[in-house]
């Protein structure tokens, strides 16, 4: 029970985070499902629905808290499928955190403040869809002490949760 009220209080926390809004009550977000590896939520903030699907590190290089993958819709901002990594520790200013499904070219992300995006829309897309059909997702950051962090994500239950948040916020 200890360890869904961690996630519980973890996803709170990315929300807050890992949404560029103003942050959200913890009333205002509700649990859509929970598949394998991902959990999704929904929630209403500033009136604009938001939808966001999230996942621990299946294996770190390195024991930390707050290490999240997720993927978020805001469909009144227009934005759909947003990836966003966090790394668990401040990123480096200067470096370039990557990501990669499976054995697929890594991608070079981008970093704004202690998350990391893919910069182009078209292969956020490519990495969705790499994703839906992948195993598992590599990312990598230094941290802004030098030391440099790999996570391992499962993708097991990703298509279910990423069709949950995408019935929720179409």
């Amino acid at each position: 029970m200890y360890q869904y009220l961690r996630i519980f209080i973890g996803v709170c926390v990315v929300s807050i985070i890992t949404l560029s809004y103003p942050t959200f009550s913890a009333e205002e977000i509700d649990p859509i499902g929970h598949y394998s590896a991902w959990r999704a939520f929904k929630g209403v903030q500033d009136g604009k629905k938001t939808c966001f699907m999230v996942a621990t590190p299946l294996h770190t290089s390195k024991k930390r808290d707050d290490v999240y993958l997720t993927v978020s819709r805001h469909p009144d901002d227009k934005q759909y499928n947003v990836i966003t990594m966090m790394l668990g520790a401040p990123y480096r200013k200067g470096t370039t955190p990557t990501i990669g499904v499976d054995k697929n070219k890594v991608v070079a992300m981008f970093i704004n403040d202690d998350k990391a995006y893919i910069e182009k829309e078209t292969i956020e897309k490519q990495i969705i869809n790499q994703m839906i059909e992948g195993n598992v997702v590599r990312t990598q950051g230094r941290s802004q002490r030098g030391t440099n962090l790999k996570d391992t994500f499962s993708l097991k239950g990703f298509t279910r949760a990423l069709e949950a948040i995408t019935k929720e916020c179409p």
